[in-house]
């Protein structure tokens, strides 16, 4: 298997299948709650912050696809936001060819992911 990194910080990632895809520091059921710091401060666009709410609304394991948003939205504006949130390190993922196939993985937080949030993905 061959893997590509996409976005690092401090870790090369290797997907295992049993990990979420999506980190919830505080869980809800009915209703998700998001970091005042990412919607007042840290993120930049109105979209950004929209798409990392709408995220972060998903359950803990749904796979999460940037096809599947760029369908339930437009792309450039998926595009454009996903930038935004890899740079800002609420977005990690990479590509991996299983099966002579290349596949993205994706892991997503509310809060910016720490090494640890990478170790956890990793194994």
């Amino acid at each position: 298997m061959r893997v590509k990194i996409v976005f690092v910080c401090c870790a090369y990632i290797v997907r295992n299948e049993n990990n979420m895809s999506i980190i919830k520091r505080k869980k809800q059921d009915k209703f998700f709650i998001m970091s005042n710091h990412a919607a007042q401060n840290d993120l930049e666009n109105l979209a950004t912050i929209g798409l990392l709410a709408y995220i972060i609304s998903l359950p803990a394991d749904f796979k999460l696809y940037k096809t599947y948003l760029q369908n339930k939205f437009t792309r450039r504006t998926v595009d454009g936001a996903f930038k935004e949130l890899t740079q800002k390190k609420y977005i990690a993922g990479y590509s991996a060819y299983i099966n002579r196939k290349k596949q993205y993985f994706y892991i997503a937080s509310d809060e910016p992911l720490t090494e640890k949030d990478f170790n956890i993905f990793v194994h």
